[in-house]
């Protein structure tokens, strides 16, 4: 009767009372190991757990058969940082009652944190088949899942985690960050927005605003990242990314500020250094860091087709393949055709007539997936492309960068490699934005822009200029972008 008594009052969280209790029954009887158990409950729960850890080894010690016991004394073993011998316990708990699905999943949970991510699996997922209504095993085998690049797996744990428990804070985090990875910003959001309403965290306010940011919703997304900086001010990523979101609302003076400060964070952001140049008017010889185009491009992957088409009514693709209609009766019959920084595939559609065998090379990731998905390329490459050209044995009758040489300053490396890779009688076509300073300048969206004069003269050393044409590449902020596109062959 007393025994209930305590624990009734456990129960309620009136840890005097369950005290008083389990000490009366102990004074009476000193082996009593429910008491005792009381007791390690009384203290776990107030998160005394050395304390806690004495009364559950005289439990286990008097009454060793009963599975609730070791499995309680692993927790706060665990709580702890006694990992072993709280392995131990729970494989004890599960010896005496194999079909204990709690001790299931805190040697899951436990594993976990030792790194032996498959044997932890195979656990959580053994529990949830006994126990489907435990929330806190979903949310483990979610956070395996997530270990091992599983986002899918990851995400319906996750979700079969808040179904049960809705206010899981966690799991709602979680879930948040592995939908951001997965793009499907606005459930991301979602997600996130619940997680920081429960607690302030700043990787929960900075993916926040990444994935707020995605949804172009520039001007909340930077109140979610000053959020994230109240928490962490050195935080190398929400200092990087709030530059840019200050940058898409034309605040180049706090982008100037918050590129310095992530550069300053993280002496390797090559982003945020070149975007920094930009801002102050430097213009460097070597071009667009690989980091800096990589980065941009993956970022923008899923809105780039709508917006290069819709909102900028980017025309280079189609100019390229005007360039060559007088040209396809005296073109190869098997016409071999390099684009090189092919992005997603604007150029494969334009250019079928001429060739069946197109190759793309990108260093996006995110593009080169969205470009296999429409199809018209041979082989696509993710690479660099200078990195590419001086690697590859591949020749070519058609080489073109669309839209790429805005990512160099000085191009005579580039043309070389291109020269190389070039079959006798090879054309080269590409477009530069117009700039009237020479030799070429970089302007505060980070793109390169070439005298059409001084970059003529380059180009000659290693090609003829077959064709040259000053046109509107596209339209910025309602203004006409100015450029040239090329069409150049072989000259050797």
């Amino acid at each position: 009767m007393m025994i209930e008594t305590g624990l009734n009052a456990l129960q309620e969280g009136d840890w005097d009372k369950a005290e008083q209790v389990f000490n009366a029954v102990l004074a009476q009887d000193p082996k009593q190991v429910d008491a005792l158990h009381g007791l390690g409950m009384l203290w776990a729960s107030q998160k005394q757990f050395v304390k806690a850890c004495q009364y559950f080894k005289k439990a286990v010690t008097l009454a060793p058969n009963i599975a609730p016991f070791h499995n309680n004394y692993a927790n706060a073993l665990k709580a702890a940082g006694d990992y072993r011998a709280a392995l131990t316990h729970y494989q004890q708990a599960l010896k005496l009652k194999p079909n204990h699905a709690n001790a299931m999943n805190n040697i899951g949970a436990l594993l976990y944190k030792q790194g032996e991510i498959k044997e932890a699996i195979s656990l959580l997922q053994r529990s949830i088949q006994i126990n489907p209504e435990h929330a806190n095993t979903h949310f483990n085998l979610a956070l395996c899942y997530l270990q091992n690049d599983q986002l899918l797996d990851a995400v319906g744990h996750l979700q079969e985690t808040l179904k049960l428990e809705p206010n899981h804070i966690q799991a709602a985090h979680n879930l948040g960050v592995a939908l951001c990875t997965l793009k499907d910003y606005a459930q991301a959001k979602r997600w996130l927005t619940q997680a920081c309403e429960q607690q302030d965290d700043v990787e929960a306010w900075y993916h926040l605003g990444l994935a707020t940011a995605a949804l172009n919703e520039h001007n909340q997304a930077i109140d979610y990242y000053l959020k994230a900086l109240q928490w962490d001010p050195q935080h190398a990523a929400t200092l990087h990314n709030i530059a840019i979101s200050y940058l898409q609302t034309n605040d180049t003076e706090n982008a100037k500020t918050f590129f310095a400060k992530a550069a300053e964070c993280n002496p390797s952001d090559d982003t945020a250094k070149h975007m920094l140049m930009a801002l102050s008017g430097e213009t460097p010889r070597q071009g667009a860091p690989t980091q800096y185009v990589r980065a941009l491009f993956n970022q923008y992957a899923p809105n780039y087709n709508e917006h290069m088409q819709s909102i900028l009514q980017a025309k280079t693709p189609l100019l390229l393949r005007k360039a060559f209609t007088p040209l396809i009766d005296t073109l190869p019959k098997h016409c071999k055709i390099l684009d090189l920084g092919c992005g997603t595939g604007l150029i494969a559609p334009l250019f079928n007539d001429i060739s069946d065998t197109i190759i793309g090379v990108d260093a996006a990731e995110n593009m080169l997936m969205l470009a296999k998905q429409q199809g018209g390329y041979s082989k696509l490459y993710h690479n660099d492309i200078v990195q590419f050209l001086q690697t590859t044995e591949e020749q070519f009758d058609i080489i073109l960068l669309s839209d790429v040489l805005v990512y160099f300053g000085d191009c005579e490396n580039l043309f070389q490699l291109c020269e190389k890779q070039l079959n006798s009688k090879g054309y080269i076509a590409f477009s530069i934005e117009n700039s009237e300073v020479a030799p070429y300048q970089l302007d505060t969206t980070g793109r390169f822009q070439h005298h059409p004069g001084d970059f003529s003269k380059v180009l000659e050393q290693y090609f003829t200029i077959q064709a040259q044409q000053t046109v509107s590449l596209r339209e910025q902020e309602g203004e006409e972008v100015m450029g040239s596109v090329f069409l150049c062959r072989y000259s050797k």
